[in-house]
């Protein structure tokens, strides 16, 4: 049967102005250092506020060689005060929302502070577990609803470990311009590093650290190469004796 369209409820063109209603989006970083963790942070709030959500950011430990913070995202940096006292002092004006906070490599000792004041975090877990900051099965199901892993092998760890609390894996997508994809651009890249448009280049990007999971790279290099011509590039660089340790 045909029914009127008149009958059914249409909204009115211009009539409202649409507002997001959801809570503000609430982080809390250990650092804005120049790294994939950090930058994966400001590209989710800036995609967010692009969006016309509410963000708002907190950082524990300033850092004079700290990523830019994008337009319209406030942000709170922690000053000469105690990281006990600032942690405090955002746990006192955030516990009044029902929605939990994202926090970025804080450790539990840390983020303890805010789920005494009756604030909820959803900890971010960034690395393998050679390079955690927390231990998953500690984190209390009723201060911390949910946990995100930054890779489903990375979830694998975290359950194997005992975590109780359900985890999420997020695989980013990192923003890139428009010189990752300019043929000229690339060729200026392997021409600069000496490899030939014939030969196939598995990259690798991070500093030398177990968690970092270089030997996998070079494991599917050794796959590659043969069947192909192939080598393996590493932006990273040796931070500290255990990167030469690693490196070896």
């Amino acid at each position: 049967m045909d029914v009127p369209e008149g009958l059914f409820a249409a909204p009115v063109a211009d009539l409202l102005p649409v507002r997001d209603a959801r809570a503000p989006v609430r982080v809390l970083v250990a650092a804005l250092a120049p790294g994939g963790a950090e930058r994966i942070v400001l590209d989710w709030l800036e995609a967010e506020v692009a969006r016309g959500r509410e963000v708002e950011l907190a950082v524990l430990h300033p850092r004079r060689t700290a990523l830019a913070v994008g337009p319209g995202i406030p942000v709170r940096v922690r000053g000469r005060e105690p990281p006990a006292q600032f942690l405090a002092a955002l746990a006192r004006d955030w516990r009044e929302s029902a929605a939990p906070v994202s926090t970025h490599l804080v450790t539990d000792e840390c983020l303890a502070i805010l789920w005494h004041e009756g604030v909820r975090t959803v900890p971010v877990v960034h690395n393998a577990r050679a390079g955690w900051r927390n231990d998953p099965s500690a984190w209390p199901p009723a201060s911390v609803p949910r946990a995100v892993a930054c890779a489903g092998a990375v979830r694998d760890e975290m359950r194997a470990a005992g975590c109780r609390v359900p985890v999420t894996a997020i695989r980013h997508r990192p923003r890139v311009g428009q010189a990752a994809t300019d043929p000229a651009a690339r060729a200026a890249i392997r021409a600069s590093i000496g490899v030939g448009e014939g030969t196939r280049l598995v990259l690798a990007i991070g500093a030398f650290k177990p968690q970092k999971d270089h030997a996998r790279a070079v494991a599917v290099l050794a796959a590659l190469a043969k069947r192909h011509d192939a080598v393996l590039a590493i932006l990273g660089g040796i931070l500290d004796a255990g990167g030469r340790a690693e490196l070896g």
